[in-house]
């Protein structure tokens, strides 16, 4: 792997994959996705030296879909991680925010999966 290349691996907790009954469970889950991709996009602003480009992976499509577009957001979370894209690009760091499909073999979401759990998520 190239050095100037750092990946940060994000996963939805365990918990609410096996929860999806109601649309405000969907939202908060929604939710903590956005609260990980800040707390990720936020840690890349620590290790500013480490990194020219930087690829986070996330399950959810709708999270991403929600940083990236256009609209006007209600939440502070999706705002800051706005904040901190714009920031990292600002210092020439290239982010690139990836979709990867859920439990579906893709080596990367594999990875996603294994990592928190070895960390007691």
């Amino acid at each position: 792997m190239d050095p100037s290349c750092l990946i940060a691996l994000t996963q939805m907790p365990e918990f609410f994959q096996k929860f999806f009954l109601s649309t405000s469970l969907l939202d908060e889950v929604l939710r903590l996705t956005v609260k990980l991709l800040r707390f990720a996009l936020s840690q890349l602003q620590c290790h500013l030296e480490k990194f020219t480009r930087a690829v986070i992976l996330c399950d959810s499509r709708a999270a991403l879909v929600a940083i990236v577009s256009n609209n006007n957001p209600k939440a502070q979370d999706i705002l800051d991680c706005r904040y901190h894209l714009e920031n990292l690009a600002s210092l020439e760091k290239t982010i690139i925010l990836q979709w990867v499909p859920a439990h579906c073999g893709v080596p990367g979401n594999e990875k996603a999966d294994f990592l928190p759990k070895r960390g007691g998520l």
